[in-house]
């Protein structure tokens, strides 16, 4: 007995979608059977897929490939899981990833006939600005179907290329609804609602749809649709018309481009040989093979050149991690130079700033031991005239200090004794004067002055 996708069931129903009639049907046949118990599921049988798991990106030439194919899903679920198919969020991611690895050329390989209205819109304008941006170009080929969403996908590329026999368009929305009244009915269920608000249950008195309901639906297909036939016109630079005359009409590779969905037409070899081309455009170096191999066989002579090429990047691999070795070596020199040298710097600063204390000492020292010496020579100075003064009274003294009071010392100290001399030897003139040599008065001795012993001026 299969697991019941009742879940999944409900999500498809009553839920604008962007995707072809017969593939739409597909999808709920399948869940039908599974929910109905029609259907065995055995492990084997299974379909996974898991896009996040890996990226199809080659480095050499820049591409990146993104598979868009089976039923497409706003975010992962059940529905590709078990059908086969993708989520928008994992083509975002998968889209980022190669961005970030440097991807030029992004290749959307279609094969869908649709999926999900919510976020397909939005993911087809992220990408165009990011590749914008980036500088990527975007080329979307069809190999299969590219129908409603996955149309609207690819059609932000720069170039939209179709495979000869596959198909493109249905740009339009469809919802189904599901009404069970009668099933209910045959089966003996009575169903009665309690509601409040005149549009919370959709069913009449009769068990059908109300006609508001269906009109409210009405309106936002119509809106969605607006809204995607807008987009296509955007991103396809067609008129809008144009676009709605294709009143959701799946057409093949010639009569696409006939109508501007399109922009050519290519096989598989085709395809991958302009792939090629477009790489060593880009990258000269690239030898000219099949790049990207859609039947997924390599030859001979291309697996020899894989392994000849493998064994050159070992060895530029190996001579690199060499190179890079020695790099290090030589950076950590340098960098215990440059520690050396900062260290003496920082010593010859430390010496610079000693000196510059030193020198600031020193001149000090000498403007003090000229200033005392100043004042000595001023104290000295000082003391001679007051000697000279007292011995020869204010006048005389000064006049005399100033003739010989610059002298040396022992200069000024013998001028010193001989006015002293002279002082003591007036002293005794003067008595002698007075008394005379029997010690009576006489006035035949000329008296002696200190003047006669005065510095003549000069004339």
């Amino acid at each position: 007995m299969a697991h019941s996708l009742k879940l999944l069931s409900r999500r498809l129903n009553n839920t604008p979608h962007l995707i072809d009639a017969q593939s739409f049907e597909a999808i709920v046949s399948y869940i039908q059977e599974r929910n109905t118990g029609e259907m065995v599921i055995t492990s084997s049988e299974k379909v996974h897929r898991d896009d996040e798991d890996y990226l199809n990106y080659n480095a050499d030439t820049g591409v990146g490939l993104i598979n868009i194919e089976g039923p497409l899903t706003y975010k992962s679920s059940g529905w590709e899981a078990w059908c086969g198919g993708c989520s928008y969020e994992s083509i975002t991611r998968n889209f980022n990833s190669m961005l970030d690895m440097g991807m030029k050329t992004c290749v959307l390989m279609l094969d869908s006939g649709g999926g999900e209205a919510y976020g397909m819109v939005e993911l087809g304008r992220y990408m165009r600005t990011r590749a914008d941006e980036a500088g990527v170009k975007i080329i979307s080929y069809v190999d299969g179907i590219s129908a409603s969403a996955c149309y609207g996908i690819g059609c932000i590329a720069d170039e939209f290329i179709m495979n000869p026999q596959s198909e493109a368009g249905s740009i339009g929305v469809v919802v189904r609804l599901m009404n069970d009244s009668k099933a209910l009915d045959e089966a003996g269920y009575e169903r009665t609602f309690v509601y409040a608000g005149g549009n919370k249950v959709p069913y009449a008195e009769d068990g059908k749809f109300r006609k508001e309901f269906i009109a409210d639906i009405q309106s936002k297909v119509d809106a969605l649709y607006a809204e995607f036939t807008g987009y296509v016109s955007e991103m396809r630079n067609i008129p809008v018309d144009q676009v709605k005359n294709t009143e959701a009409k799946v057409f093949m590779a010639k009569d696409a481009v006939a109508l501007g969905l399109a922009d050519k037409v290519m096989t598989h070899e085709e395809f991958a040989n302009y792939l090629a081309d477009t790489s060593q455009r880009e990258n000269p170096m690239i030898t000219k093979s099949k790049l990207f191999s859609f039947n997924k066989e390599t030859n001979e002579a291309e697996m020899k050149e894989l392994k000849e090429l493998q064994a050159q990047h070992s060895e530029l691999e190996a001579k690199f991690q060499a190179q890079g070795a020695e790099l290090v070596a030589h950076v950590e020199s340098i960098a215990s130079m440059s520690a050396a040298l900062e260290q003496a710097q920082a010593e010859v600063e430390a010496q610079k700033a000693q000196l510059t204390e030193l020198a600031a000492i020193k001149e000090k020292m000498e403007a003090d031991a000229v200033a005392k010496a100043e004042a000595e020579k001023q104290a000295k100075l000082e003391t001679r005239e007051e000697k000279l003064c007292a011995l020869l009274g204010d006048v005389a003294g000064k006049e005399v200090f100033e003739a010989i009071g610059g002298l040396e010392d022992v200069q000024f100290a013998a001028a010193l004794k001989g006015y002293e001399l002279m002082a003591d030897s007036e002293g005794k003139s003067e008595a002698f004067k007075e008394k005379g040599v029997e010690g009576e008065t006489t006035t035949d001795v000329k008296p002696v002055s200190f003047a006669d012993f005065m510095p003549k001026k000069k004339q």
